[in-house]
Parts: C-alpha cells; sequence; structure tokens
C-alpha cells in the first residue's frame, strides 16, 4: 500500500474536517502569565511543581554557565524532568523556567547523575536501566544543533573479579550511586552498595591507565572494603568502622545494640551516596542517606584518595547548624546554586509514591559557607525553587471560574493533599484571584484553603473540584471529588466570593471508583447539568441529571464506560483519567489526561453518549511534562483561541496558549496500531518505537514535507528504529508509517 501525493493531500484535508476548530489551533508552552503571593513575584510559577527531586548542571544554552537541571523521580513509571536557566549573577541565585528543553533528554526513570565521562566538558547522563544496571547516555549538544544525546550503553560493565567476570554493574533502582573521580586520576569511578547491601563497593575506572585517556567504560571492582565500614539498616549508631580492608562480611562485624529492630538481617536496599571534596587534593568524604531515615550521616575521610578510610561520623548532618530532617530517604546533592564557585548542597526525599513524603516544602538548600579545603554547610530554606512556582504539594486539579463576579476568570487548584514532617496529608484547594484584565490576566494567591475546606474534615485525600448551578439561583455551586470516588456538595451562599456551605449526603449514589475527578457538564443537551468522573481504572463515568434545575438528582451511573474511553497507557496498570468535555465548532470534544501525562482527544461524541467515541489525537501538541495530566481549557487573554491549564502530579501547573496551526495535527486513522518519536524536535537522529509491531506484516516508513512531496521512503522490520537525519533539511515533515492496519501519521520537526 502507498501513501501517495494525493491521499496525503485528501487525508489533510480530513484531518481539517473532522478536528474542526483544533484543526487551527495548536498549544505552545507560555510562562508570560504572572503569579504573585502577596508582594512575591512567582518567577517561575508555571513550571509545574516539585516533589522528589534530583539535581545535576549541566550547560543548557552552551553559554559556559552552569544551568540546572531536576529530575523529579514521581511515579513508579517514570519520573518528571525539569530544566533551568542560569543567569550566572554572582553571589546570587538566578534561575529562570526553561521548559523548551525537556524533549531533548531522553527517557529516564529512579535516578538520574550529569556526570562527564569522556572528560569534553559536557556532562553525559547516568541513569536507572534494565535489570538493575546502569543506562549511559553521551552528551552530544552543539551551539548549532542544540541539546542531544546520543545511547553509549544500556549496561555498564564491571568486572567482578574472577569468578565473575565482567557483568552489569548492579546499582538497585531505589538507591543513587556516587559518580565521581575517587581516586584523583581523571576518570569518572562509582561507588554503589552492593546487592547484599551491607557495604560500599568501589568500582575503579582504569581508563587512564590503561588507555591513557578517561573516555573509557573500564570498571573493576576493587577487592577491599572502600571506606573501611559496614553499614546496617539504621539511623543513628548504625555504622562499623575501621573494618580490615579484606574484610566486609558480616559475620566478621559487632553486632549493634539495635540489632532486634533490624529484622534479622542487615541487608536493605534504599542508599543514596554523596561524595563531596574535603580538601584541595580531592579526598572524597561520603554524605548516607537511608530509605528509611530523616536524617543525613556524614562521614570524614580520614585517609586519602586512594585508600578512603570513614570515621567521625555526624549522624544528625549538619549537626554544627541546622540538621537535615525529612520524614523519609533523605539524599543530598552538590550545585553551585548561588554562583560563589563552591559547590552548595540541595537536599530532596528519593521517593516515589504518593502521601509518604514532603511534596511542598521538599527542597533544602544548604549554603556553603566554607573554602576550597572546607565544606561548612549553613541552612538557607526548605522550599528551593519551589517558593517562585506554583505548587500544592502533590497532584493539582486546576479549574477556571469566576467566584468573585468581575468577569475574569479566577484560578482554582485542588490537589492530593500538602505532606510534610508532621506525617498528615493536608488536602486542600488554592484559589488565585485574577487581577489582570481580560486581554492581560494575572492571578495573585488569596488562599491556600479555599472556603476553609480542610476544617470540615472530610477524610479522605484528593480534591479535584468543579463548578456549576445546580440549584438555580443563578450562582454557581461547588463539587469536589474525592480518592474514595464520592462527590461533596458545597451551595453557593449569598455574601462574600468563598461562603460556600458544604451539603452532606446530597449525592450518596455517587461513587466512581478511586481518584475521581469530576465535570459539571451538560452532555445530552437536555438543560440540565450532568455529572462525568474520570478515576484510577481510566475509565469514565456518567452520571445523567434525572432531577430538575433546583433539584438535581444523580442516581446510579448511566455508565462506567462513557465512550469507551480507556487511559491506561502501555507500561501502566491504571490510567488516571481526567475528563473535560468541550464544544468546539458547535460539537462536543473531549480532552482527558491520562496517567502516562499525555492528553487525548475525542470526538464522535454528541449523540453518541452509549457508544464508542473516536479517537482524534492520541497526545495532543505532544503535551506530557509529568504523570496524572489534568487538562482545563479556557481562553484566559481574550483572543478568541482556547487556552489550556494542565495540572499534574508533582502539584503545579503548566500553561499553554492556543495559536495558530503551526503543523498538522496527528491523526492515528488505524485504532490499535500508534508509534512514537524521540527526541522531538530531532536534530542528528530520530528513534522511532512501533507499538503493537508484528514481524513479517510489511510495515514502510514515509516522510512528507509539508507542500505533500515524498521527501524518504524505506522499509521497517522491526519495533525499534533508528534514523539518521543527516539527508534532513531543517522543517517540519510528517512523518508515516504504513501497515495492514493502514497509515499513522505524526508530525516531526527537525532542527540541526
Amino acid at each position: 500500500m502507498r501513501l501517495n501525493r494525493l491521499f496525503f493531500l485528501f487525508t489533510l484535508l480530513y484531518v481539517f474536517i473532522i478536528s474542526g476548530y483544533d484543526a487551527q489551533t495548536s498549544f505552545l508552552r507560555n510562562d508570560s502569565i504572572p503569579v504573585f503571593s502577596g508582594t512575591d513575584t512567582l518567577t517561575n510559577a508555571w513550571t509545574g511543581g516539585l516533589n522528589f527531586c534530583q539535581f545535576s548542571e549541566i550547560d543548557l544554552n552552551l553559554d559556559g554557565i552552569p544551568d540546572l537541571f531536576v529530575f523529579d523521580r514521581q511515579g513508579i513509571n517514570g519520573g518528571r524532568i525539569s530544566t533551568f536557566l542560569n543567569k550566572g549573577t554572582p553571589g546570587k541565585v538566578d534561575y529562570i523556567s526553561a521548559p523548551q528543553y525537556i524533549r531533548d533528554f531522553p527517557p529516564l526513570h529512579d535516578w538520574v547523575i550529569l556526570a562527564d565521562y569522556n572528560c569534553d566538558g559536557l556532562p553525559d547522563i547516568f541513569t536507572s536501566g534494565p535489570f538493575d544496571k546502569i543506562t549511559l547516555y553521551k552528551n552530544t549538544s552543539t551551539l548549532s544543533g542544540g541539546v542531544s544525546f546520543q545511547l553509549v550503553t544500556t549496561s555498564i560493565l564491571s568486572n567482578y573479579g574472577a569468578s565473575n567476570g565482567f557483568l552489569g554493574l548492579y546499582v538497585s533502582p531505589a538507591d543513587i550511586p556516587a559518580i565521581v573521580d575517587v581516586d584523583g586520576d581523571g576518570d569518572l569511578d562509582i561507588i554503589t552498595y552492593s546487592i547484599q547491601g551491607y557495604r560500599a563497593e568501589f568500582h575503579k575506572n582504569f581508563s587512564m591507565e590503561m588507555y591513557g585517556t578517561c573516555d573509557s567504560l573500564a570498571y573493576y571492582e576493587q577487592p577491599y572494603c572502600w571506606g573501611h565500614f559496614n553499614d546496617y539498616l539504621g539511623c543513628t549508631n548504625y555504622l562499623t568502622l575501621d573494618i580490615p580492608s579484606d574484610s566486609c562480611g558480616v559475620a566478621l562485624m559487632p553486632v549493634p545494640t539495635n540489632w532486634g529492630t533490624l529484622s534479622g538481617n542487615p541487608k536493605h536496599s534504599g542508599t543514596c551516596l554523596l561524595c563531596p571534596s574535603r580538601n584541595s587534593k580531592h579526598d572524597k568524604d561520603l554524605i548516607i542517606g537511608h530509605v528509611l531515615c530523616t536524617n543525613l550521616t556524614h562521614l570524614r575521610n580520614t585517609g586519602d584518595s586512594t585508600n578512603a578510610i570513614m570515621n567521625n561520623p555526624d549522624y544528625n548532618y549538619p549537626s554544627y547548624d541546622v540538621p537535615v530532617n525529612m520524614n523519609i530517604f533523605a539524599c543530598g546533592f552538590l550545585v553551585d546554586v548561588d554562583n560563589d564557585g563552591k559547590k552548595d548542597v540541595l537536599v530532596s526525599p528519593n521517593y516515589n509514591q504518593q502521601g509518604g513524603a514532603e511534596n511542598y516544602n521538599s527542597v533544602m538548600w544548604y549554603q556553603n559557607i566554607g573554602n576550597a579545603d572546607t565544606m561548612v554547610l549553613h541552612y538557607q530554606q526548605k522550599n528551593f525553587l519551589q517558593d517562585k512556582m506554583i505548587d500544592v504539594g502533590e497532584g493539582s486539579f486546576p479549574v477556571l471560574h469566576d467566584y468573585d463576579g468581575d468577569g475574569l476568570a479566577d484560578l482554582f487548584i485542588g490537589n492530593y493533599g500538602y505532606y510534610d514532617t508532621s506525617g498528615v496529608v493536608q488536602t486542600r484547594i488554592a484559589a488565585f484571584r485574577n487581577t489582570g484584565t481580560i486581554t492581560k490576566p494575572q492571578f495573585t494567591l488569596v488562599t491556600r484553603d479555599f472556603a476553609n475546606i480542610s476544617t470540615l474534615n472530610l477524610g479522605l485525600t484528593e480534591f479535584a473540584p468543579t463548578f456549576g448551578d445546580l440549584d438555580g439561583d443563578g450562582d454557581d455551586d461547588m463539587l469536589i471529588g474525592d480518592y474514595a470516588g464520592h462527590v461533596y456538595y458545597f451551595e453557593k451562599q449569598p455574601g462574600p466570593p468563598d461562603n460556600f456551605v458544604y451539603q452532606p449526603n446530597k449525592f450518596p449514589a455517587v461513587h466512581a471508583g478511586e481518584y475521581a475527578t469530576p465535570q459539571l457538564i451538560d452532555l445530552d443537551g437536555d438543560g440540565l447539568l450532568d455529572l462525568v468522573i474520570g478515576n484510577r481504572n481510566g475509565n469514565i463515568y456518567y452520571y445523567r441529571n434525572t432531577g430538575t434545575i433546583t433539584n438535581p438528582v444523580f442516581a446510579a451511573a448511566t455508565t462506567s464506560t462513557l465512550g469507551n474511553v480507556n487511559t491506561t497507557a502501555n507500561g501502566y496498570t491504571t490510567g488516571y483519567a481526567a475528563p473535560f468535555f468541550y464544544k468546539e465548532a458547535g460539537a462536543y470534544r473531549l480532552l482527558v489526561g491520562t496517567e502516562s501525562g499525555s492528553i487525548q482527544k475525542y470526538g464522535n461524541i454528541d449523540g453518541n453518549l452509549t457508544g464508542t467515541f473516536t479517537m482524534l489525537d492520541p497526545h495532543l501538541s505532544w503535551i506530557g511534562e509529568g504523570e496524572q495530566a489534568v487538562p482545563y481549557l479556557y481562553d484566559i487573554n481574550g483572543d478568541g483561541l482556547p487556552d489550556l491549564f494542565v495540572g499534574n502530579n508533582a502539584g503545579g501547573v503548566e500553561f499553554y496558549t492556543g495559536s495558530s496551526l503551526t503543523g498538522i495535527v496527528e491523526e492515528p486513522l488505524s485504532p490499535g496500531f500508534d508509534f512514537s518519536l524521540f527526541p522531538v524536535p530531532a536534530s542528528d537522529d530520530v528513534h522511532i518505537h512501533i507499538q503493537g509491531f508484528v514481524f513479517g506484516s510489511g510495515y514502510k516508513l514515509q516522510f512528507y514535507d509539508m507542500p505533500g512531496r515524498l521527501v524518504y521512503e524505506t522499509a521497517i522490520t522491526d519495533a525499534e528504529t533508528t534514523l539518521p537525519l543527516t539527508s534532513f533539511s531543517n522543517g517540519m515533515y510528517v512523518c508515516t508509517i504504513l501497515s495492514p492496519k493502514g497509515p499513522v501519521m505524526h508530525k516531526l520537526v527537525i532542527r540541526k
């Protein structure tokens, strides 16, 4: 089957017709709307929030100033990347959100360390790989081509001795290793906890010794106990020091006094290691964080770079200042935060589950006030970067609603909850009043606990709000979905804008599974607001309003699988559907957020509430910068184009302006068959992954330029294909894959 130019143009026309208004609109990331908290300007307001962060330095724009890379270890299927440009003002924290670099990084999960392994001055990516090994990407960035990375290996090898030989270097996905030049010879070594979990393994890189250059990966585990210590699972007084160099076995260790609390074994998984330089000779000290501990432990190297001897433990580091205190798994990272030439320490939980670790004040900054020979830490703040962005803890459910009647839409954000050292999840709704104009909006934080809802002790986490006039009195009431699948009704009363009164047991029949994300919308066109609710399983419940304008009735769900929508993606067991229905060219369309972070678009809704909706776009504008996306459309700047607010699991909100068409809308024409491209935009090459690939089925790859000319064609024989782009010019292309099921198209921007 060949997709000729005529068919391409017909298909392009078809895309424009079925997509209606969206065929004229795409969504572009935009951080221009000012947001204030009191008199403080939130300079990085629309970054998207931070929870459980890992930090590295990288020069993103190649201006010679180290910028900031943040990997947020949220969720069990991956993580979220944030990038910040550093203005480099000496003695000042001066970062600005730069989300344009996010797409240049490959998919990452569990842990990420940026470090220069080949001494070209560009930090490379070390990250968790398959089967608990280390994946390495080489930094191939250039001024002309921008940020780019090339896969080197999915499993760095190390020689584990005569009996084992070379094996994939093991790092538990729950750990964070230290990747640093330990012995001062110029190449990167690796320190990680053994698979038994009670000693630090030193994997020495012999690249310099063997080849006279640092750009190789010649790792050998050293057959001695690095640092001469053993580590029991504990938080205070848990280290055994001065272990002989040839003995790290449990049998040789004195039994600690708290042995009875260690569940019978000294092995564990969940350790992060940081090796700051102790002096100008670059001898390395060690900072350890444990999965069950609230503190960090500092060990002083009383040896040297070739024979580290760890002593003088500070179990409450830094005990001379304000000690680290996080409710679980505190980990440290070295970054020159304030541009003074000295590495500071940032601390954040290495966690990935909801409601288990600090998620609001979860980044501690310790300024290094020492000198070149001694690192001395002084506590500065507990909400580094977070204090300059919209961040409501974990989970964010944005809704636009004019609550004060001034004609300007205000911003409300429900959350899963704020979690701090008290161990209590505080679920609330934040309100940001629109203090701008119709064409120039700006938001000012009014309260983090709208209508004092937290005082009602409703008992369950997650507040996902929606507004609509349910009692026919001319003002909008509020419904809130919760973790258990129920909804709470708050009736708007006369008086102050936040005068909402809780009416208990108003809709007892509503139970939509778990993690209810509701929307009030007249879906069947009878003049009554119906109720649709997305849930954790990835489905959408539909409750038709069978009451009246003044007395709504939501009885048993009309269907629990509205439109047969299911947002559970490959590799996920849940979907976290977050629906938003809206009118487009007079017809209903559906945007639905997913657990994977993409936003899907559906049509064929009107008159088809008992049928199957048609997928129009599986990945709207390639938005996907955080798990559990929650979309909300609203023309906030009065230009006649809908703008897009997106919540996510990190507790922040991203903002996208609607703009005129810059390419075509992706249109998978074959249900059950799709493919993905990485990176987007692409420069040197593009990686193509076909979902549901069937060997021997005769797949064909084609590239069309925007006038519809076929510029490239080849057969595809594997689910994974990497295509060099040396023969392609800069611009936008339609990448098409033909299969027996039909064609699928996605746009690809090539930028060299």
